[in-house]
Formats: C-alpha cells, sequence, structure tokens
C-alpha cells in the first residue's frame, strides 16, 4: 500500500492534488471522498473540527522486482506545490532473512 493521508478544512482538502511517481513512472492512484472526523475525536486532538482525505494505490504482491525502488509524492495546493517527498526502500527475496 503506497498513500498519503491529510487532515484539514473541506476546502483546502479540496484544492488538493497528489502524484505519486514510482520508479520514475506515473502511479495511478485513487482518492477517498473528503470524510467528516468525528467531532469529539476531531475537537480533542486537533482543536477544532476537521476533514480527512486520502489517496494512494495498491501495489500487486511481486509486482514490485527485488532491488531497490524509489517513491516520489508531490503534493499541490492552491497556491502550488506543497511538499515534495522521495524515499528509496529495498525489495528482498521471498524467504530471505530480512524478511522473517
Amino acid at each position: 500500500l503506497i498513500s498519503t493521508l491529510f487532515i484539514d478544512t473541506p476546502d483546502n482538502l479540496k484544492a488538493l492534488r497528489f502524484h505519486f511517481m514510482l520508479d520514475g513512472k506515473d502511479l495511478a492512484t485513487r482518492q477517498t471522498l473528503i470524510t467528516l472526523i468525528d467531532p469529539t475525536f476531531s475537537q480533542q486532538f486537533y482543536g477544532g473540527q476537521f476533514d480527512w482525505i486520502q489517496n494512494g494505490a495498491v501495489i500487486q504482491a511481486g509486482a514490485l522486482k527485488v532491488g531497490n525502488h524509489t517513491l516520489r509524492t508531490q503534493i499541490f495546493d492552491a497556491t502550488g506545490l506543497t511538499t515534495d517527498t522521495t524515499i528509496s526502500f529495498q525489495m528482498f527475496p521471498r524467504g530471505s532473512s530480512t524478511c522473517k
């Protein structure tokens, strides 16, 4: 699972645009509807009433080859690029001591 979750006001969430790249190739993603956070929880943990949205993709088991990979996530709001994050990770062979 590759995903990102944002908590904010509905208007701010509506303005967000997401772009994922896996190993330099665009990754098709899906997005949830903007959803209200439980009012009591939202007030207690965020100090007001907020909503959430999640965007991402499920990668099938075996779809990534053994070796090194790079995931780039870009998030844009109404003013332009807000977040540009790149992470590297490694896939190990099934049954290797690293996977146990």
